[in-house]
């Protein structure tokens, strides 16, 4: 069975369904989350290979963590990026996943720069 394709202007951002303030928060930050997406797509694929830790991609990118996950997130959901198997320290010392994009999430980003 093949799973549905990604339309980022119709992806909401994640959140707590339970939660009317973490609806609202989503609903707010919604018109802004689908070109998100795609910068943070943009940049998976220009790190090729080397990716990026959480900490590396909110820095890139210049979002904050709560802005940042939501999106790393929802591209690994959906499969266009995933763990590289390999970890990187962060600024503390700790060990952090290295995220890359997939040949999906390539797919995906030709896709949606070609407007097809």
């Amino acid at each position: 069975m093949m799973q549905a394709a990604l339309d980022f202007t119709q992806e909401y951002p994640p959140h707590q369904s339970h939660s009317d303030t973490s609806k609202a928060s989503a609903a707010k930050t919604a018109p802004k989350f689908s070109g998100r997406l795609v910068v943070a797509l943009k940049m998976f694929a220009s790190l090729h290979h080397n990716g990026a830790t959480d900490e590396e991609g909110q820095g890139l990118l210049d979002l904050s963590g709560d802005s940042y996950r939501p999106i790393r997130v929802t591209l690994t959901k959906h499969g266009l990026v995933a763990d590289s198997g390999r970890r990187r320290p962060t600024t503390n010392g700790r060990s952090a996943v290295v995220w890359v994009i997939t040949l999906k999430g390539a797919d995906k980003l030709m896709e949606v720069s070609y407007g097809q």
